[in-house]
């Protein structure tokens, strides 16, 4: 699993009883910059992230090593990807993709699955449809790409309103041993829930799918969570409930630059402003002044604001 998926790592200590201790290596220019990058990552910095995993890019291009160069690109466009660059990230995936060509080193599941989900938060189903496709059709694709491209393929049904082919991406995930799986899985429920009518039921699943991944420090996706759920309460008329889960959503994203949350500020100060909800409404502005100003500031050498 690349570097950046990686979030802990278990370091074995060499030595016992009186023998002498091995000096541990001196981590690389280019050890040192990935290290940093996923810190920047894990901390929401994401801009910050790209510009070290651009300089662990370059690194990695003057020792013409294959995996360094592939990891690194494959990490920079998930950073951008984050920033809502989309157009950069999918640049950054075919050149990752032509470099394993190049150096024949086969196909890469989640390189492919990463391409998918860039295209789908770019607004383009059809083509994030066709690369999932092949990945679900392709039976060397490992069991955890898998199933994240059906959750992926889930989420798509929904926002098409394919009943049968939500229940049945649904139906196909693991039964729920992890957060993750049991978020992914309460996640398309509520969707489905609210496909069928059941608004209390849907805002039941996405509300618990929204609080574990939070526990699971998977913030982007509680915020998905949290406006799937605060669209399912609006269509019910419930205006000052959905005016709080846009906020919610809204909040988290302007900490982690999340290219979303103006749209679900601005919602939220609408509806805040239709229910009264005062205090709401102050809350919102005062987010919607905190990405104006971060806006207005210059960009930092090596870097471009989100699109």
């Amino acid at each position: 699993m690349r570097a950046l998926l990686i979030l802990a790592v278990s370091l074995a200590l060499g030595g016992c009883g009186g023998a002498p201790k091995q000096e541990a290596r001196e981590p690389t220019e280019l050890e040192l910059l990935q290290r940093s990058a996923r810190l920047a990552f894990s901390r929401g910095e994401y801009a910050q992230a790209a510009t070290l995993y651009e300089a662990a890019l370059d690194k990695a291009l003057v020792a013409d090593r294959p995996e360094p160069i592939i990891d690194a690109r494959f990490n920079l466009a998930l950073s951008h990807s984050y920033l809502g660059r989309y157009g950069e990230a999918l640049d950054l995936l075919a050149l990752a993709e032509a470099e394993r060509v190049r150096r024949e080193l086969g196909p890469d599941p989640e390189l492919r699955l990463l391409r998918a989900t860039v295209h789908y938060r770019a607004g383009d189903a059809a083509a994030a449809k066709r690369v999932l496709d092949s990945l679900l059709d392709d039976p060397a694709t490992p069991r955890p790409t898998i199933d994240a491209a059906r959750f992926l393929a889930g989420l798509m049904a929904a926002d098409r309103g394919d009943v049968s082919a939500l229940r049945r991406y649904r139906d196909a995930l693991p039964s729920g041993d992890t957060g993750r799986e049991q978020a992914d899985r309460l996640e398309l429920d509520g969707r489905l829930a609210a496909l069928s009518g059941d608004s209390r039921q849907a805002l039941s699943r996405l509300d618990e799918a929204a609080r574990l991944r939070s526990l699971d420090e998977d913030y982007r996706g509680m915020a998905r969570a949290l406006a799937a759920a605060a669209s399912v309460a609006e269509r019910a008329g419930r205006t000052g409930l959905a005016a709080a889960y846009w906020l919610r959503a809204g909040r988290s994203g302007v900490q982690r630059a999340d290219p979303d949350a103006r749209g679900w500020l601005e919602r939220a100060l609408a509806l805040g402003r239709r229910s009264r909800d005062a205090a709401l409404v102050l809350e919102a502005k005062a987010m919607l002044a905190k990405l104006d100003t971060a806006d207005a500031e210059p960009s930092a050498p090596g870097t471009a604001r989100p699109r």
